[in-house]
């Protein structure tokens, strides 16, 4: 058990008798302990805070790293996704203006022949109404 400098009593208070150079020296002697204890603590939290901020900003680094790759990924196939439907729609485009082609020269056949009907029709009616005239 610590010794109380001379002039304090058993409950901790000053009495009557002045404190020695002795008894100060015994006093500050503690009082620098302490405060390089207190200092020593201090060095050891913030080693300890400096490793835990460390691992921290390692985790986030982490974190941000996995999410990065999460969306990368998620657009990617996203994306495909969107090729995909672009690509079918295209591909509907395709036998649309192949069938539009198809129809427009089957149209001009029909017309060429009605044409044509209508020529040897004509050839015929004209042949007819001279043997009838």
């Amino acid at each position: 058990m610590k010794q109380k400098p001379a002039g304090h009593s058993a409950n901790g208070k000053l009495g009557k008798e002045s404190a020695t150079r002795a008894d100060v020296a015994a006093v500050k002697s503690e009082l620098k302990a302490d405060v390089a204890a207190v200092k020593a603590d201090v060095g050891a939290l913030r080693s300890e805070v400096d490793r835990a901020v460390m691992k921290l900003e390692f985790k986030i680094d982490d974190s941000i790293k996995d999410a990065k790759q999460e969306v990368i990924e998620h657009m990617d196939k996203k994306f495909g996704e969107y090729i995909n439907h672009v690509d079918a729609v295209f591909g509907e485009f395709k036998i649309m203006r192949e069938e539009q082609a198809f129809i427009a020269q089957h149209s001009q056949d029909h017309s060429d022949r009605l044409d044509d009907h209508d020529n040897r029709i004509g050839a015929l009616e004209k042949k007819v109404a001279g043997r009838a005239g």
